[in-house]
């Protein structure tokens, strides 16, 4: 060995990897602007679906219709519970329907 080189050691040796440490902020930032780009799309989307008429979030179970028998069977004295159960939904639900309403409940 010529005394100018250097021994071949696994601390010496350039490996082909590049610092971790910079790779993983490279995919950080590769991640950061994929996320970017999906929150922007969804919100066009979004957008572009609402100016459709296209309704958001979870359907309901109980139409207007319903609503209005449901009022009138409360004022007509029928419990929570029976009406409940003839629309197959909890008392809670016919409770906040009740509440909901502008109208007076005798």
């Amino acid at each position: 060995l010529l005394k100018t080189q250097i021994k071949s050691s696994p601390e010496n040796r350039q490996s082909n990897r590049q610092n971790p440490e910079i790779t993983g902020q490279a995919h950080q930032s590769t991640v950061l602007r994929s996320l970017h780009l999906i929150r922007t799309r969804t919100a066009e989307g979004r957008e572009l679906a609402k100016k459709r008429g296209i309704k958001m979030g979870r359907p309901q179970r109980i139409t207007e219709k319903q609503k209005v028998q449901i009022l009138k069977r409360r004022s007509e004295g029928q419990t929570l519970y029976e009406i409940a159960k003839d629309y197959d939904i909890v008392p809670s639900t016919v409770l906040r329907i009740v509440n909901k309403s502008s109208a007076p409940i005798a």
